[in-house]
């Protein structure tokens, strides 16, 4: 009788081990709603895994509350949705293209004008904020709004608004989460050093470069939602010497910064 008994209790725990356990459906699509076929559906943790049929759907069985169930679907982001005994879970998987929407960097570097004569070096600050539009599967259309700090010995603190500007900017996917953007595009700056108190303001009342423009290009890698990126600058400023001179000089402006950004 005892030896009966001890046969059965191995087997009652596993009975309730089993019905612990639950099973979890559902149907992944895109933000279409059109369904994804062959996506993978699991858990990473414990090897438990399946795929999405024809029409999207799919079944995991022999889940546990609290696990991690990640849905990975090539040229999408994955999604991970924690289970608590839920039966039915239907999931979006957003296109890798869509993520990069906002971009907010903040650069350092430097700015050279050269008047033919003489150059003076300016270091430059720049905080930016850049936003992403689709043309195709690899080119985009960035325009960017920008205030930049310079600052010299001779010209004191510059702040530029940088408006318009815009990118064309080629984009290849090296995985889910790394891409490598090739850019090229124009850009338009104007002094506002006169929207600040007077405390504010430095020998760039003597020197008041009003105008900046030209062409930019660059190139820059995204690892997540983190962007790295070096550009060139290359064009003209408009200075005006005051108050002897109110004559517009026209000097070339070169500049090269690294900046850091977010990707929202």
């Amino acid at each position: 009788m005892k030896i009966r008994i001890l046969f059965f209790i191995p087997l009652l725990f596993a009975v309730f081990y089993i019905n612990a356990q639950g099973t979890l459906t559902g149907r992944v699509s895109d933000r279409k709603g059109e369904p994804l076929i062959g996506v993978w559906v699991g858990c990473a943790e414990t090897g438990n895994e399946t795929m999405t049929d024809l029409e999207g759907n799919y079944t995991l069985k022999n889940l546990e509350p609290n696990q991690i169930i990640e849905f990975v679907f090539v040229g999408h982001a994955t999604k991970k949705v924690k289970y608590k005994g839920q039966e039915n879970v239907n999931v979006t998987l957003r296109d890798n293209e869509d993520r990069s929407l906002w971009t907010v960097t903040l650069g350092t570097g430097g700015n050279t004008y050269n008047n033919g004569m003489k150059e003076i070096y300016m270091m430059q600050n720049k905080l930016a904020m850049q936003k992403e539009v689709s043309i195709n599967k690899y080119f985009y259309v960035a325009p960017e709004l920008a205030l930049t700090r310079l600052d010299s010995p001779d010209f004191g603190q510059i702040f530029y608004l940088q408006f318009p500007a815009a990118d064309l900017m080629f984009k290849l996917k090296i995985s889910s989460k790394i891409d490598f953007r090739i850019f090229a595009g124009f850009y338009v700056g104007y002094n506002i050093n006169d929207w600040f108190s007077s405390q504010n303001k430095s020998k760039s009342d003597i020197y008041f470069n009003e105008w900046d423009y030209g062409i930019n290009c660059g190139a820059g890698v995204t690892f997540s939602h983190v962007y790295l990126k070096c550009s060139r600058k290359n064009g003209y400023a408009d200075i005006v010497k005051l108050p002897f001179d109110k004559t517009d000089i026209k000097i070339r402006n070169n500049s090269f910064d690294f900046s850091i950004g977010y990707i929202f």
